[in-house]
């Protein structure tokens, strides 16, 4: 049969009319809308925009996750990187493929300490994902998460983290490029903004510079720590030659008790605006400071206020076979470099946490 035999024979209307025609139709953008499309919209300044993948990569430890958390939860509840209020509240879905009940309390945790208005519009996923294989898996969850949008599809999504949302390992150069290829696609058919949390080997940056994820984000950010002081510095940016960079402390907030009674804290973001502070945070104490900073928590859960006396009496109970002046220099040193660090703040003779 002939080509033009062919076409006579097919009913094009149907094909317009498919669901597919419309999607290919609707990515074409004609040259008087390019003003319009090229557009560049922040949901974090200078950190993620619209429609962009940005990776955050960091060692274990470094602080990725409640990073990623909190810039989830403050954008959910319309709250700037300051804790001020921001123009929009945009609604967030968190894939948590590790720890999903980890998540879960250090959002509860942010609620609390922050308090916003209207609550939070955040969506955890805990079910399973494998960005390894191809397909659309990752805008499957997204179209299914706009029932409790109303309908809409979620402004950002984080996946925490990429390692564990693939059931192939991610040194495996074929995952890399299905999991790229499912998040770019989701990017591209919903319109929201993709954040992925990626490990780091103690080697390097190797696994992400030069690799799928990194050569396909719009943005990576590098998350580090340095004593109680978290970092994050914005590595890449295809729009920009400036690198701005966050730097941050943890607080503990509780968020009530586990089975056996025992206070349950989860972490919340405290930004660190000025030098001194950041000075300050970045201080390393010792073994015996932090020993003798647990000390005084145990202590405070009985009472409001400690005395030095009580203090030091429980210090030297655990500061093992000295001889008495040793532990009496080792509870002032512990003493001042608490209070040099700001962990501990003295009202009349009397101890306290800083809060």
């Amino acid at each position: 049969m002939k080509t033009s035999e062919l076409s006579t024979c097919i009913d094009w209307s149907d094909y317009q009319e498919s669901p597919i025609y419309q999607r290919i139709c609707a990515n074409f953008v004609r040259a008087e809308d390019f003003e319009a499309a090229a557009a560049k919209h922040w949901l974090v300044p200078g950190l993620i925009a619209e429609r962009e993948f940005v990776v955050m990569y960091g060692k274990p430890g470094a602080g990725k996750s409640i990073l990623a958390t909190d810039t989830a939860a403050k954008l959910s509840a319309g709250l700037n990187w300051d804790g001020s209020e921001a123009d929009l509240i945009h609604q967030v879905l968190y894939i948590a493929a590790e720890r999903p009940d980890q998540v879960a309390r250090r959002a509860q945790a942010f609620e609390k300490h922050h308090q916003p208005r209207d609550g939070l519009s955040l969506l955890i996923y805990r079910g399973g994902i494998d960005l390894s294989r191809p397909g659309r898996q990752l805008f499957d969850i997204i179209e299914s998460s706009t029932i409790h949008f109303d309908g809409d599809y979620p402004r950002m999504v984080v996946i925490d983290t990429i390692s564990a949302a693939m059931t192939l390992p991610d040194s495996d150069t074929n995952a890399t490029a299905s999991a790229t290829g499912n998040i770019l696609n989701a990017i591209r058919d919903t319109g929201c903004a993709v954040l992925a949390i990626s490990h780091m080997p103690l080697s390097g940056e190797q696994r992400v510079r030069g690799g799928h994820f990194e050569g396909a984000a719009d943005t990576t950010v590098m998350v580090s720590k340095k004593g109680d002081l978290h970092t994050a510095e914005v590595v890449k940016n295809n729009d920009s030659k400036a690198r701005p960079k966050i730097t941050y402390r943890l607080d503990g907030v509780n968020v009530g008790y586990d089975s056996e009674g025992e206070e349950l804290s989860a972490p919340v973001l405290v930004p660190v605006e000025s030098a001194a502070e950041k000075l300050v945070q970045a201080v390393k104490l010792s073994r015996a400071a932090r020993e003798d900073l647990d000390v005084l928590r145990t202590l405070l859960k009985a009472s409001d206020a400690v005395s030095a006396d009580e203090w030091r009496t429980a210090c030297d109970a655990i500061a093992g076979d000295i001889a008495e002046d040793g532990k009496r220099k080792r509870f002032n040193r512990s003493k001042k470099a608490l209070i040099e660090a700001k962990k501990v703040k003295e009202d009349n003779g009397f101890f306290e946490i800083c809060s």
